[in-house]
This record gives structure tokens, sequence and C-alpha cells, in this order.
């Protein structure tokens, strides 16, 4: 289950990049065909706290990518920030935690020693 905060909070932090990137592109409108590059080196750093692990730019843009490509793809009603950013948190955010280990070398429902 997605962190309803957490979303909000990355949400706008994407609206933000994009808000950025269109200012620093102001001579085009905003147009820039590699804007991944320009949005993942922006959001390396900011990304951190949203994330389970750090990521490479290379990394980033590949998620980019995949998020507009989906975006485009299913004609969604949810506005872009807001799908970005529950597109990184299903993708790339913490694990939650499980509600029972089963990392033990064998797991059997049956067993009284495996609860």
């Amino acid at each position: 289950m997605i962190n309803a905060t957490k979303l909000g909070q990355l949400a706008e932090l994407f609206q933000q990049t994009g808000e950025a990137h269109h200012q620093a592109f102001l001579e085009t409108d905003g147009d820039d065909p590699e804007w991944t590059l320009w949005h993942a080196e922006h959001l390396q750093d900011r990304l951190a706290p949203f994330l389970g692990a750090p990521l490479t730019r290379s990394r980033l843009v590949f998620c980019l990518i995949g998020a507009d490509d989906e975006y485009r793809a299913t004609e969604s009603d949810v506005p872009w920030p807001e799908y970005y950013a529950r597109r990184f948190l299903e993708c790339l955010g913490p694990a939650e935690e499980p509600t029972r280990d089963k990392l033990a070398l064998y797991y059997f429902d049956g067993c009284p020693f495996c609860r």
C-alpha cells in the first residue's frame, strides 16, 4: 500500500521539477527532446527520501521514459506528476514490512516452528 503523504510529496516534487525544467528551457517553450536527462540530474538527490535505494541517473532516465510511455499509452485522467509518483513508488519505493518472516530455508504453513 502506498503512503498517501509520501505520494503527495513526491507528486509535488515532480511538479516542481517540471516547472523548473520549463523555466530552464523557456526559450524553446519547455521543448527539450532530451528532457529525461535533465529531469534525472535534477531529481537524483531529491528522490533519496522517497525511494528504497539510491539510483543512478541512467536508471532514473529509464524509469522516467517508462513512466512517460505508460502515462501516454493509458491516457490516464490522473495528473502526470501524481501518475509518475505512483509509478516510482510502486517500482522503486522501499519494500513494505512483511507481516511474517518467510526467509527461513524451509517454510511450511502447518509447521508449528514456522509461526
